[in-house]
Protein backbone atom coordinates (compact mmCIF):
# COMPACT_ATOMS: atom_id res chain seq x y z
CA UNK A 1 0.00 0.00 0.00
CA UNK A 2 1.46 3.40 -0.76
CA UNK A 3 3.10 5.43 1.42
CA UNK A 4 0.29 8.46 0.27
CA UNK A 5 -1.90 6.64 2.22
CA UNK A 6 -0.98 6.86 5.49
CA UNK A 7 -0.42 10.56 4.88
CA UNK A 8 -4.04 11.61 3.73
CA UNK A 9 -5.85 9.56 6.51
CA UNK A 10 -3.10 11.30 9.20
CA UNK A 11 -3.05 15.33 7.51
CA UNK A 12 -5.98 15.32 4.82
CA UNK A 13 -9.79 15.25 5.10
CA UNK A 14 -12.70 15.63 2.62
CA UNK A 15 -13.24 18.59 4.72
CA UNK A 16 -9.62 20.61 5.02
CA UNK A 17 -6.28 20.07 3.82
CA UNK A 18 -3.79 20.54 6.98
CA UNK A 19 -6.67 23.36 8.17
CA UNK A 20 -7.46 24.83 5.03
CA UNK A 21 -10.77 24.59 4.75
CA UNK A 22 -12.33 25.77 0.68
CA UNK A 23 -14.88 28.83 1.01
CA UNK A 24 -13.72 29.47 4.72
CA UNK A 25 -10.37 29.68 4.67
CA UNK A 26 -8.22 32.91 3.73
CA UNK A 27 -5.06 33.68 1.34
CA UNK A 28 -3.68 34.29 4.95
CA UNK A 29 -4.47 30.64 6.52
CA UNK A 30 -3.05 29.42 3.10
CA UNK A 31 0.54 30.96 3.38
CA UNK A 32 0.86 30.20 6.77
CA UNK A 33 0.03 26.16 5.91
CA UNK A 34 1.62 26.19 3.01
CA UNK A 35 3.82 28.28 2.85
CA UNK A 36 5.17 31.08 0.30
CA UNK A 37 3.63 30.50 -3.18
CA UNK A 38 6.05 29.56 -6.21
CA UNK A 39 5.05 32.38 -8.28
CA UNK A 40 4.97 35.76 -5.39
CA UNK A 41 2.56 37.50 -7.87
CA UNK A 42 -0.53 34.83 -8.49
CA UNK A 43 -3.57 36.01 -7.71
CA UNK A 44 -6.78 33.76 -8.16
CA UNK A 45 -4.21 30.54 -8.84
CA UNK A 46 -1.12 29.67 -6.70
CA UNK A 47 0.75 26.81 -6.79
CA UNK A 48 2.92 25.93 -3.79
CA UNK A 49 5.79 23.38 -3.27
CA UNK A 50 4.99 19.44 -2.67
CA UNK A 51 4.04 18.62 1.08
CA UNK A 52 1.75 16.08 2.03
CA UNK A 53 3.30 13.07 -0.10
CA UNK A 54 2.18 15.49 -2.96
CA UNK A 55 3.67 15.93 -6.48
CA UNK A 56 1.78 19.26 -6.78
CA UNK A 57 -0.53 21.47 -4.73
CA UNK A 58 -2.62 24.62 -6.49
CA UNK A 59 -4.84 26.65 -4.59
CA UNK A 60 -7.57 28.84 -6.04
CA UNK A 61 -9.10 32.31 -4.58
CA UNK A 62 -12.08 34.07 -5.28
CA UNK A 63 -11.25 37.04 -3.83
CA UNK A 64 -9.18 36.33 -0.19
CA UNK A 65 -11.20 32.98 0.48
CA UNK A 66 -9.54 29.90 -0.76
CA UNK A 67 -12.11 28.57 -3.15
CA UNK A 68 -10.77 25.25 -3.88
CA UNK A 69 -7.91 22.94 -3.38
CA UNK A 70 -5.67 20.34 -5.43
CA UNK A 71 -3.35 18.21 -4.89
CA UNK A 72 -1.53 15.87 -7.75
CA UNK A 73 -0.33 12.62 -4.99
CA UNK A 74 3.28 11.49 -5.71
CA UNK A 75 1.91 7.85 -5.46
CA UNK A 76 -1.49 6.64 -7.18
CA UNK A 77 -4.03 5.50 -4.23
CA UNK A 78 -6.99 3.03 -4.60
CA UNK A 79 -9.79 4.01 -5.02
CA UNK A 80 -11.72 1.46 -2.14
CA UNK A 81 -9.11 2.90 0.12
CA UNK A 82 -10.41 6.41 0.21
CA UNK A 83 -14.06 4.89 0.22
CA UNK A 84 -13.60 2.66 3.41
CA UNK A 85 -11.38 6.21 5.10
CA UNK A 86 -13.75 8.95 4.38
CA UNK A 87 -16.88 6.88 4.25
CA UNK A 88 -17.75 8.43 0.77
CA UNK A 89 -21.07 7.79 -1.19
CA UNK A 90 -21.73 6.70 -4.72
CA UNK A 91 -20.16 9.61 -6.89
CA UNK A 92 -22.80 12.26 -8.52
CA UNK A 93 -21.47 12.10 -10.83
CA UNK A 94 -18.66 10.01 -13.06
CA UNK A 95 -17.13 9.97 -16.29
CA UNK A 96 -13.71 10.49 -18.65
CA UNK A 97 -12.90 13.96 -19.47
CA UNK A 98 -9.89 14.48 -21.85
CA UNK A 99 -9.19 10.63 -20.99
CA UNK A 100 -9.07 10.72 -18.19
CA UNK A 101 -11.85 9.64 -15.57
CA UNK A 102 -13.12 11.53 -12.35
CA UNK A 103 -15.62 11.19 -10.18
CA UNK A 104 -17.57 14.44 -8.52
CA UNK A 105 -18.77 13.75 -4.56
CA UNK A 106 -21.06 16.71 -3.90
CA UNK A 107 -22.06 16.40 -0.67
CA UNK A 108 -18.15 15.41 0.17
CA UNK A 109 -16.96 18.55 -1.82
CA UNK A 110 -14.09 16.36 -3.46
CA UNK A 111 -13.33 15.54 -7.03
CA UNK A 112 -11.19 12.74 -7.49
CA UNK A 113 -9.03 12.01 -10.59
CA UNK A 114 -7.40 8.79 -11.74
CA UNK A 115 -4.67 7.89 -13.80
CA UNK A 116 -6.72 6.05 -16.90
CA UNK A 117 -9.94 5.93 -17.95
CA UNK A 118 -11.32 4.12 -15.38
CA UNK A 119 -12.02 4.08 -11.75
CA UNK A 120 -10.12 0.41 -11.16
CA UNK A 121 -6.66 2.85 -12.47
CA UNK A 122 -6.29 4.38 -9.26
CA UNK A 123 -6.09 8.19 -7.79
CA UNK A 124 -3.59 10.24 -8.46
CA UNK A 125 -5.42 13.67 -8.16
CA UNK A 126 -8.28 15.16 -5.18
CA UNK A 127 -9.78 18.27 -5.64
CA UNK A 128 -11.34 19.57 -2.49
CA UNK A 129 -13.78 22.18 -2.13
CA UNK A 130 -17.10 23.25 0.10
CA UNK A 131 -19.49 20.19 0.50
CA UNK A 132 -22.55 21.24 -1.73
CA UNK A 133 -20.42 23.66 -3.84
CA UNK A 134 -20.97 24.35 -7.65
CA UNK A 135 -17.24 24.66 -8.31
CA UNK A 136 -17.22 20.60 -8.15
CA UNK A 137 -20.36 20.51 -10.68
CA UNK A 138 -17.60 21.98 -13.57
CA UNK A 139 -16.31 18.08 -14.74
CA UNK A 140 -20.15 17.84 -15.85
CA UNK A 141 -19.60 20.37 -18.78
CA UNK A 142 -21.37 22.83 -20.31
CA UNK A 143 -24.65 21.56 -18.99
CA UNK A 144 -22.87 21.03 -15.11
CA UNK A 145 -22.04 24.77 -15.38
CA UNK A 146 -25.57 26.35 -16.67
CA UNK A 147 -26.50 25.37 -12.75
CA UNK A 148 -24.34 28.48 -11.97
CA UNK A 149 -27.14 30.48 -13.18
CA UNK A 150 -30.48 28.19 -12.41
CA UNK A 151 -28.74 27.74 -9.17
CA UNK A 152 -29.67 23.83 -8.46
CA UNK A 153 -27.70 21.23 -6.82
CA UNK A 154 -27.79 17.56 -6.04
CA UNK A 155 -30.90 15.19 -7.43
CA UNK A 156 -32.24 18.44 -9.05
CA UNK A 157 -29.55 19.32 -10.96
CA UNK A 158 -28.35 15.78 -11.76
CA UNK A 159 -31.48 15.19 -13.35
CA UNK A 160 -31.17 18.74 -15.33
CA UNK A 161 -27.79 17.71 -16.88
CA UNK A 162 -29.21 14.14 -17.92
CA UNK A 163 -32.39 15.86 -19.23
CA UNK A 164 -30.16 18.34 -21.42
CA UNK A 165 -27.70 15.39 -22.37
CA UNK A 166 -31.18 13.66 -23.89
CA UNK A 167 -31.98 16.57 -25.30
CA UNK A 168 -28.76 16.94 -27.39
CA UNK A 169 -28.32 13.66 -28.72
CA UNK A 170 -32.00 12.73 -30.16
CA UNK A 171 -30.88 16.49 -31.78
CA UNK A 172 -27.84 15.07 -33.07
CA UNK A 173 -29.67 11.47 -34.14
CA UNK A 174 -31.77 13.69 -36.01
CA UNK A 175 -29.22 15.72 -38.42
CA UNK A 176 -28.57 14.18 -41.85
CA UNK A 177 -25.12 13.05 -41.91
CA UNK A 178 -22.18 12.10 -44.50
CA UNK A 179 -22.71 9.00 -46.21
CA UNK A 180 -18.96 8.91 -46.29
CA UNK A 181 -17.57 9.21 -43.25
CA UNK A 182 -21.07 10.23 -40.86
CA UNK A 183 -20.00 13.90 -39.98
CA UNK A 184 -22.77 15.90 -39.59
CA UNK A 185 -22.55 19.05 -42.43
CA UNK A 186 -23.54 21.99 -42.27
CA UNK A 187 -26.89 23.74 -43.91
CA UNK A 188 -26.83 23.74 -47.95
CA UNK A 189 -22.96 22.55 -48.06
CA UNK A 190 -22.56 20.92 -51.39
CA UNK A 191 -19.06 18.64 -50.23
CA UNK A 192 -18.63 16.88 -46.70
CA UNK A 193 -16.27 19.76 -44.44
CA UNK A 194 -14.28 16.48 -43.57
CA UNK A 195 -13.53 14.08 -45.94
CA UNK A 196 -14.91 16.09 -49.14
CA UNK A 197 -17.81 13.28 -50.64
CA UNK A 198 -20.29 15.63 -52.55
CA UNK A 199 -23.20 15.52 -50.46
CA UNK A 200 -27.01 15.38 -52.17
CA UNK A 201 -28.35 18.69 -50.63
CA UNK A 202 -30.66 20.54 -52.78
CA UNK A 203 -30.13 24.32 -53.84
Amino acid sequence: MSASFFLILAAVTPLAVRGIAPGQSTRADVLKAFGNPVKADCRRECEFNPQLDSKKIVVRFSGDTAKEVDVTLDRWVRRSVLEEAWKLPAPDSAGKRGGVWREVYQGKGIVLTFRGGGPESGVKGIRYASPGSLAVEKWLGLAGRSLLILGLTGAAGAALVLTMKKRRAKEAASRPTCPACGHPPRKRNRFCTRCGTKLGVAE
